[in-house]
């Protein structure tokens, strides 16, 4: 599994963030993290994916 670089990783936190949520990541969020970066979807769809994973 490739890492999200930490670039896209904060970018994630800071939508997380602005929708009044934890910027805290599960080990299993962290992997979505993973994923969303290396098919190259946005962060907006990333942090839209763990927002609507939490409710």
């Amino acid at each position: 599994m490739i890492q999200a670089s930490s670039d896209y990783f904060t970018a994630v936190q800071e939508k997380l963030g602005r929708k009044g949520l934890t910027v805290i990541l599960s080990a299993d969020e962290r992997d979505v993290v993973d994923d969303y970066e290396g098919q190259e979807f946005s962060v907006e769809a990333c942090a839209e994916h763990i927002a609507k994973s939490r409710a």
